[in-house]
């Protein structure tokens, strides 16, 4: 192995990194060097996957120029990016298998939520979460064609971007939404802990089983159950998990107090079929015949699991020349 080679490249996997991570974790703490400073999560293996940029990061030398990107695939310079922005969690962990099912060639970055730093406070509006990943974006990529694909609620943020973008005269080639909520302005008051919890524990499979507790009722088991996967660092504590909460109820409050506007726009939706309910469906708020509607046999988390990863990048391909 080189140390230029990828881990995702090598055939390395979300699951296989947890277990990388932890690993890891052990070892530095059975060498002596936990209290270095050195903070190890599955965010940093994601954005550095290999053996020289993990080095270059853990030598405080970061690789994004906004604290909202997180560099899930490099790609070649000379290809248009695709931005992937997060869902009620904040994290862009879920986009991993399908940066790894697209060419390598393709630069993938995830734009991850802001307050789930320390000192950071979460946009409590869609229009500054907008403005925040404006200034992203174009950092990376000055002008368009831009290529934006949400996941959850994520999806509300991405056509609320594209949108953005269109109106100050930049073109969209892609507005991908995976399983994305259609808010209609009306439930912004319904957001609390005790959700909030329930969603975590369906994203990161925290649900209880035959093996593992219960799922979290506070930021305290959230926070052990969240190390215990090897998904956070070591030292991920109660205040790091009180942040990611109150990260996650900022977003769904700004998503369901948005009303997403109509824009002429190329859309792709890719939707869950395993739910209770009727499918959401974007459609209407672009011209006819401007979208395009995949419906697959999964559930909502396993939409974006490593099963479907390819199928997903199948999808996108003819829309990522």
């Amino acid at each position: 192995i080189g140390r230029h080679d990828s881990f995702f490249d090598l055939g390395g996997h979300s699951l296989l990194a947890i277990r990388l991570v932890q690993a890891c974790v052990a070892a530095a703490r059975d060498a002596g060097i936990a209290d270095a400073g050195q903070r190890l999560a599955l965010r940093d293996l994601l954005a550095a996957p290999t053996l020289a940029a993990m080095a270059q990061r853990l030598q405080g030398d970061a690789t994004a120029p906004h604290p909202l990107l997180v560099p899930l695939r490099p790609g070649h310079s000379m290809r248009r990016p695709l931005f992937c922005i997060h869902p009620q969690s904040g994290w862009v962990w879920c986009f991993a298998e399908l940066a790894r099912a697209l060419p390598a060639s393709l630069p993938v970055w995830g734009l991850q939520a802001r307050g789930l730093a320390a000192g950071e406070s979460p946009h409590d509006t869609m229009a500054a979460m907008v403005a925040d990943q404006l200034d992203a974006i174009r950092l990376v990529q000055p002008h368009g064609p831009y290529r934006l694909l949400g996941y959850s609620s994520g999806g509300v943020a991405a056509q609320a971007l594209a949108c953005a973008l269109h109106e100050a005269g930049e073109a969209v080639e892609l507005l991908a939404l995976l399983d994305s909520p259609l808010p209609d302005g009306q439930g912004a008051d319904e957001v609390d802990d005790a959700q909030v919890l329930a969603d975590a524990a369906r994203l990161f499979a925290l649900a209880p089983t035959d093996d593992a507790p219960a799922a979290p009722r506070d930021a305290a088991e959230l926070g052990a159950a969240l190390r215990r996967l090897g998904l956070v660092a070591s030292d991920f504590g109660t205040d790091d998990a009180a942040r990611l909460l109150a990260t996650a109820r900022a977003i769904a409050r700004a998503t369901r107090a948005h009303v997403p506007r109509p824009a002429n726009l190329p859309l792709l939706q890719v939707r869950a079929c395993r739910r209770d309910g009727a499918l959401p469906d974007w459609a209407h708020l672009v011209p006819a015949g401007r979208a395009q509607t995949h419906d697959l046999d999964a559930d909502h988390v396993q939409l974006v699991g490593p099963a479907l990863a390819p199928v997903l990048a199948t999808l996108l391909l003819p829309h990522l020349p």
